[in-house]
């Protein structure tokens, strides 16, 4: 296969619901997302797991258990 014919696959896209709990664990937990625009949309799969794996890494338990649940629905 050659460079003019490699695809990359389309990214997963999130429900409404999942992209809307994303959002919201972002604004309920600012101190893991210092870097993150505001005003990015969380429209696939790969937004998703950023924010999984921020949650994970800087927050605390409640983060982590809220990263789980975000986690369980992808």
């Amino acid at each position: 296969m050659n460079a003019a014919t490699e695809t990359t696959p389309a990214p997963t896209l999130l429900s409404k619901e999942v992209s809307e709990a994303a959002r919201a664990l972002i604004r309920q937990f600012p101190e893991c997302f210092w870097f993150w625009n505001r005003d990015a949309a969380i429209e696939s799969a790969e937004d998703a797991r950023l924010v999984v794996q921020n949650l994970r890494e800087y927050g605390g338990h409640r983060a982590w258990r809220e990263a789980q649940r975000l986690h369980s629905c992808l």
